[in-house]
């Protein structure tokens, strides 16, 4: 009879241990991943700083992990699963090849596994 008296404490005690502890767990996760997108841009932004590209049109698309913008007249495509400074590094190459072979570039794509750049039709 007595274990029966303590038994709604019990219930009250674990529905609020249940409904304060999980959604702060979700909450931080949330918040933290939120952190690391905006960490992600800002790596970007300096390093395409450093490289003295000026990009615009920013455009993060959290459901696909990229980030999209413009440099001059090429549409560019980042992952934010890769490394950034990489991604840039590999983005100076693809306009230096094109600067030698006098081609303009429509679209670069570094989110994939195997990136490409594709060439405007004249």
């Amino acid at each position: 009879m007595k274990l029966f008296n303590y038994f709604p404490f019990f219930i009250i005690l674990i529905s609020l241990f249940v409904f304060t502890i999980i959604p702060q767990n979700k909450i931080d996760n949330k918040i933290d991943q939120n952190t690391k997108k905006n960490d992600f841009i800002t790596s970007v932004k300096l390093s395409l700083n450093k490289a003295q590209l000026k990009p615009s049109n920013l455009v993060l698309k959290k459901y696909e992990n990229e980030l999209e913008f413009n440099i001059d007249s090429s549409k560019v495509v980042f992952s934010t699963q890769k490394d950034p400074s990489w991604q840039v590094s590999s983005l100076q190459e693809i306009l230096k090849t094109a600067k030698i072979k006098n081609k303009p570039i429509k679209f670069i794509n570094l989110s994939i596994q195997h990136p490409y750049a594709t060439f405007q039709n004249n």
